[in-house]
């Protein structure tokens, strides 16, 4: 093995074409510092396990189309970087790994779960076209384990990344982006396919090459912006406690090229709120509200909402379901006050029409219906039999108009 060693000694690519004992790789990588060693390993089988827990790795460390024998150790190693890409390894365990630059598990095929809780990478974590693939045993059916991972680059899983087993980023922190477009993620019901919970990114691009199997767990996710395709939604989806500044769509795009924009209206938006995995919550229809608001789209910030006051409306009881389909009746909620204004005509035309046989009959109906206004119609006129029915209907219509007109101004205005 002198041609390893003379090759890491100076920092040269070597392609092997054998076998290698993961102990003389192990041994040449925690050995003492050299200003031009470099492990640059092609084309080579890794014999035993490569074990480098705790290990304090001065050299730059690039593994390119080898097999390992074993899955890898690095848990709580310290390293500039780690490269590894169109190799084969049966797993890679790397708690609190530590690199001072890049992450790169490109375009390898992964026969059990990678782990990387709490590592910590000073560049990018990179697994584009990578496949993972565990039995529902290892790991809880997990393939990439990664809670608290923290990223200072972006967090890539693309174009032909695959997990069969779930993903699970709990509480990671990536400053750039955290990128699975074009990914397949596939997991059983145990799982699920992708966990976000409580997870931090600059932005987060959830546009994959097809529905996910299994939910879509983004409770308190925390991105600057949101990119999503809604032909890949899955069936179910966690949004309780999601935030998000910016909600825009995108499509996937093979490698290299620009992802295209969507345009996504606001019935599809709801379809995928009906989406949550629990039922009703406010907080994901009040979120998409406030994009919309900030967004100076008004309008579709009203329609959200009053699509959650009628997905709350729902859960109540008999009186208040009731109570619900006047107040959606009369003014939507306090949405769509001009609801009233359709009210008061129709009202008016018939208060015209039942009292066709009194003095001005328009100003008469008009006068009874405003009851914030008079026009001294009524201060003389002495109503009786059906009329007085009429005048009554017209004046309580009037007052719950009136008072369903200000309740719906005083919430919008409160906001």
């Amino acid at each position: 093995m002198r041609n390893v060693r003379d090759a890491f000694a100076r920092g040269a690519d070597i392609d092997l074409g054998g076998p290698v004992p993961a102990d003389l790789l192990a041994e040449l990588l925690t050995g003492e510092a050299r200003p031009r060693a470099a492990l640059r390993l092609r084309n080579a089988r890794i014999t035993g396990r490569l074990d480098l827990r705790h290990a304090e790795i001065t050299a730059p460390v690039s593994i390119v189309d080898c097999v390992f024998a074993e899955a890898p150790e690095l848990s709580e190693a310290r390293a500039p970087n780690l490269l590894l890409s169109g190799c084969t390894l049966p797993g890679l365990n790397a708690r609190l790994l530590e690199l001072r630059g890049d992450l790169r598990l490109r375009d390898c095929t992964v026969t059990g779960p990678v782990v990387l809780s709490a590592a910590q990478i000073g560049g990018d974590a990179d697994l584009d076209g990578t496949t993972i693939t565990v039995r529902p045993a290892e790991t809880n059916g997990l393939a990439l384990v990664a809670e608290r991972i923290a990223v200072a680059g972006s967090l890539l899983a693309r174009y032909g990344f695959t997990a069969d087993g779930g993903v699970a980023l709990l509480h990671a922190r990536v400053d750039n982006q955290l990128n699975f477009m074009g990914a397949t993620l596939r997991a059983d019901d145990q799982v699920a396919a992708l966990h976000l919970g409580g997870a931090r990114a600059g932005s987060v691009w959830l546009t994959f090459a097809a529905p996910p199997q299994g939910r879509l767990q983004l409770a308190g996710l925390d991105a600057d912006t949101l990119f999503d395709d809604p032909d890949t939604w899955p069936s179910t989806v966690d949004l309780i406690g999601c935030r998000y500044r910016m909600l825009i769509g995108r499509r996937p795009a093979p490698r290299g090229a620009p992802a295209p924009d969507q345009e996504v209206s606001v019935r599809t938006r709801l379809e995928w709120l009906r989406r949550e995995s629990v039922g009703f919550v406010p907080q994901p229809y009040e979120q998409l509200a406030d994009f919309y608001r900030r967004s100076g789209r008004d309008a579709d910030a009203r329609r959200v909402l009053l699509a959650r006051n009628r997905r709350h409306r729902a859960t109540l009881g008999p009186a208040g379901r009731a109570a619900g389909y006047v107040a959606d009746a009369l003014v939507g909620y306090g949405y769509r006050t001009w609801y009233a204004a359709l009210w008061l005509a129709g009202l008016w035309g018939l208060g015209t029409l039942a009292l066709r046989r009194e003095k001005e009959p328009p100003l008469l109906a008009l006068d009874l219906l405003l009851p914030v206004i008079n026009l001294g119609r009524d201060d003389t006129w002495r109503p009786s039999g059906t009329t007085a029915w009429v005048s009554a209907l017209l004046v309580i219509s009037g007052w719950i108009l009136t008072t369903a007109v200000v309740a719906g101004l005083t919430r919008q205005l409160s906001r």
